[in-house]
């Protein structure tokens, strides 16, 4: 009892650091769209009443999965998720609105825990154990991991669990206890003949809501086999998997006749939002389209090589994840699954390859989102196979084993608790990001010392930057991202980001500079932990104003080989911590990443086709002859200057009359693009000899001149009399 109470209350404290609940979160707004329209419409068709409640929606329903019904030439759409969860959530959505899937969540695990509970208190009678035994097991199992907060989100996976929970206590408790039950309600029911083919009807319909759950079904059909035996146990076996199959069978139809198709996963399906427009709303057009180039978005195929390096990765992920592991969001898994090797029977054995079967099913099929998303609480993919786990045990485990999982439990809410306040004594301030955050609780404390999934295209508040020909990712909300430097801010805690190379890099260059007169920026990478001095003062005096200092960082060897989501390409994959001290109060420091500059310069190389020399305004054509693209909003950009310098009767460069601001290329420009260019010179009045000098310059790293020898274009002309028209005339060109 006082480890529920203490659990309740640090689970009600870390929910005020959340997200509120009008806040829609990946897949919910499909959800939530699906029970409206069953609500209001009675079907799950889309229509132009579906995407004016979508449009009109508090904050929007974002990211609607739909897919087309009636062949590749329909206009008729329905929403593409499994329809039991709707199905059973509009009761409740009639009546509580978008709290109605919660309380649906939350009485369905009530119901899987109170049938859970009777049959741990009759396996611990059956040993001689007290029932006080099994509560503990009970709350050690479902209290430390997400397994209530995953509820609160309006979506499927908490039902998934409690309908694996309930599926596997009727098959395996009736088969342990059977009529050596209790008295309570819970232990009758495990005691009743049709529970274990209620809970293979169970297990069936949880694989009709999401297919990687059908290792979970065939545990009764492998234990009708291990009870009885091949040779007899066959026609058990087959009788349970035709209730699965005709259990399928019958939700694949009432899927298909709701929303024309019976598999949504299998479907013509893409994701639309308001602002792109939906197939019944504007630019229709535009929108169907995506239809054609984007069929269907879930495949039956190993998306990589099982050897793969990414594969590796998440693997680790699964139990050290900073967002995902089961060490810190399933700490009884570690317990859990000894005990179920250790002290096996059939069912166990069953169980605890379906378990491991589902982990490898995820980290093979899908390692770049294996657990499901960016914005939830531990894997939520692995919800019902934990849930197997508290039935894989056949003995319970003992008062004293719990203590290391409590201990590690403890550590991880303290973590969390801390981290959380931190974000609320940071939310507000200024360019600190969105700290209220369903991610929040890993931002600081111990969560940092796990490994953040790099697999992932996005969590939380993570924003990606393409700098340099590198993609730099931020992971935490304490640093301001701009478009082309990032800025520090002293007090806040330590800013983490990756950093994924084509290749591996030389140096890492940076250009700092502070507003503070003294300060310093802390540099982590690899355990090498570099302080540099990058106070006004320490490059001259504060009254000359900012300064920048550059720092070159060189990649240690623990820089790994990875693949992200974004390429099939493998990419060497570094983590920088960075923070900035300073007795300022609120000292910032700017931050420009260069990347590799020797690899940044391979864009140094280009071909002049054209150029309008003498008339003005002066144009220029030219091709990107280098293997890497112009970007005009990259750190290192390329950008066109000019200058103007006089000439003396003797011909040579007597003074620099005026040099241009950097000016921006009209566009980006790709390996073996053209593009115009016009050239804004002041020209001089003044009558004299005078050489007009066009470049290009690789920002933070070199003119084109200093690499190529000579600049893009050098002109020397005239100015007779008060003509203000250059004249051309024989010289240096």
């Amino acid at each position: 009892m006082v480890l529920t109470v203490a659990l309740a209350v640090t689970w009600s404290v870390l929910a005020l650091g959340r997200a509120p609940m009008t806040t829609v979160r990946g897949d919910e707004g499909t959800f939530l769209a699906m029970m409206q329209s069953l609500v209001v419409d009675g079907d799950l068709r889309f229509d132009e009443r579906d995407a004016t409640r979508a449009v009109s929606a508090e904050g929007g329903r974002g990211h609607l999965i739909l897919q087309r019904v009636g062949g590749e030439d329909s206009s008729t759409f329905a929403y593409s998720k499994p329809v039991v969860f709707p199905l059973l959530a509009a009761p409740f959505y009639a009546v509580a609105g978008e709290l109605g899937p919660v309380v649906l969540n939350l009485s369905v695990l009530v119901l899987a825990l109170w049938l859970a509970r009777g049959y741990l208190r009759s396996l611990a009678a059956r040993y001689g154990d007290s029932a006080g035994l099994a509560d503990l097991a009970l709350v050690g199992f479902a209290g430390p991991a997400v397994v209530v907060p995953n509820a609160f989100w309006r979506m499927a996976d908490s039902l998934q669990f409690s309908i694996a929970l309930l599926g596997l206590v009727l098959v395996v408790g009736s088969r342990r206890i059977g009529s050596a039950g209790g008295e309570g309600m819970a232990e009758r029911v495990l005691a009743w003949r049709g529970a274990p083919w209620l809970g293979t009807v169970l297990l069936a319909v949880l694989v009709s809501m999401r297919i990687s759950n059908g290792l979970l079904a065939l545990v009764p059909v492998g234990l009708a086999l291990a009870d009885s035996g091949w040779r007899t146990g066959w026609r058990r076996a087959l009788a349970r998997l035709a209730v699965v199959g005709a259990s399928l069978f019958l939700l694949h139809v009432l899927t298909a006749e709701l929303t024309g198709a019976a598999n949504p996963y299998r479907a013509q399906r893409s994701t639309f939002t308001p602002q792109t427009g939906y197939p019944a709303g504007n630019e229709a057009e535009e929108v169907l389209s995506r239809f054609d180039r984007n069929r269907a978005s879930h495949f039956t195929r190993i998306d990589r090589p099982a050897i793969s390096t990414q594969v590796l990765y998440s693997a680790l992920y699964v139990w050290m994840g900073r967002h995902t592991g089961l060490f810190v969001y399933y700490p009884a898994s570690l317990l859990l699954l000894w005990l179920a090797v250790r002290r096996s029977d059939a069912a166990g054995r069953w169980i605890l390859i379906a378990f491991l079967g589902t982990v490898a099913f995820y980290v093979g099929w899908k390692p770049g989102n294996y657990f499901g998303g960016e914005t939830f609480l531990g894997n939520r993919y692995l919800l019902p196979a934990y849930a197997a786990l508290l039935v894989a045990v056949r003995r319970l485990p003992t008062a004293r084993s719990w203590i290391p999982i409590w201990i590690l439990a403890a550590l991880a809410l303290s973590s969390a608790g801390i981290s959380v306040r931190r974000c609320a004594e940071l939310e507000g301030r200024s360019g600190v990001g969105p700290c209220r955050s369903s991610q929040n609780h890993a931002y600081a404390g111990l969560f940092r010392w796990l490994p953040w999934e790099s697999t992932s295209r996005r969590i939380g508040g993570v924003r990606d930057r393409y700098w340099a020909g590198e993609l730099v990712r931020f992971v935490d909300p304490w640093v301001d991202v701009g478009d082309r430097s990032f800025y520090l801010t002293s007090g806040r805690p330590t800013t983490e980001i990756s950093v994924a190379h084509w290749q591996q890099a030389r140096i890492q260059r940076l250009r700092v500079r502070s507003t503070a007169d003294v300060a310093t920026l802390v540099v982590d990478h690899g355990g090498d932990r570099r302080r540099v001095e990058v106070g006004r003062s320490a490059t001259q005096p504060a009254s000359s104003g900012r300064a920048w200092s550059t720092i070159d960082l060189e990649p240690k060897r623990l820089w790994r080989r990875h693949r992200f989501w974004f390429n099939d390409t493998e990419y060497w994959v570094g983590t920088y911590r960075f923070s900035l001290e300073s007795e300022q109060p609120e000292a910032r420091a700017e931050i420009v990443f260069l990347g590799d500059p020797v690899a940044a310069s391979r864009a140094i190389a280009y071909e002049l086709l054209d150029d309008t020399w003498p008339e003005k305004p002066l144009q220029l054509t030219l091709r990107n002859a280098s293997p890497l693209p112009w970007e005009r909003d990259d750190p290192v950009r390329v950008t066109l200057r000019w200058s103007l310098l006089g000439l003396n009767e003797e011909g040579a460069a007597a003074r620099r009359l005026a040099d241009s601001e950097p000016l921006q290329l009209p566009h980006d420009v790709r390996a073996g693009q053209t593009v115009e260019l016009e050239v804004p010179v002041a020209w001089p009045t003044d009558p004299g000899t005078y050489v007009v000098e066009v470049d290009l310059v690789l920002e933070h790293v070199a003119w084109f001149s200093e690499v190529l020898g000579s600049p893009l274009l050098r002109k020397t002309f005239e100015v007779p009399g008060a003509s203000p028209d250059p004249q051309p005339r024989d010289g240096p060109g």
